[in-house]
């Protein structure tokens, strides 16, 4: 069952429409153009007092942190993207997922879409390389093909591996 997009808080000033048009056929304007604009002045003021209401498609997801943790990072980085994965965490709404992904050598996923707190990385990647693409193809992985996604990328920009793959760029263009 489809929701409807439109939704009238108050219907019951709808009643008004009918009186509304008479109003407009019994007190006709001198030009078509002033008949109009009344006509849709007297419409919104309709829908006004009917509490109108657009419903909007929800902006809830899923949201993948894809962390580097090769030797190319700062000896801090562990640290510093627990720290911003707990800071994005605290400004997700209730109905966002959150994922994370590690890459090095190797992808793993650390979380899956989930809620609750982050306890931090358990997997062994590889620090020997950043192989990013791996990363981001693990993260898309993640997101539901139906559903709005966001990846986040936390790397110092320096990868060793080949970046994208055709899958790869293709998918990133859908999120």
């Amino acid at each position: 069952m489809e929701i409807a997009p439109v939704i009238l808080l108050h219907p019951i000033w709808l009643f008004f429409a009918i009186p509304l048009a008479l109003s407009l056929w019994l007190w006709r304007m001198p030009s078509r153009l002033l008949l109009i604009l009344r006509g849709l002045i007297l419409l919104l003021l309709l829908l006004a007092l009917c509490g109108t209401v657009l419903r909007l498609p929800s902006q809830a997801g899923t949201i993948v942190v894809v962390a580097d943790r090769s030797q190319s990072m700062p000896l801090d980085s562990v640290t510093a993207h627990k720290e911003a994965i707990d800071l994005l965490q605290k400004a997700m709404g209730p109905e966002d997922r959150l994922a994370v992904v590690t890459f090095g050598r190797t992808a793993a996923v650390e979380r899956p879409p989930s809620t609750g707190q982050f306890p931090g990385f358990v997997h062994e990647v590889g620090d020997d390389a950043s192989n990013l693409a791996d990363g981001l193809e693990t993260a898309l992985t993640l997101i539901p093909r139906d559903a709005p996604g966001k990846v986040f990328v936390l790397s110092d920009g320096r990868w060793s591996c080949l970046l994208y793959t055709s899958d790869a760029a293709d998918d990133l263009t859908r999120v």
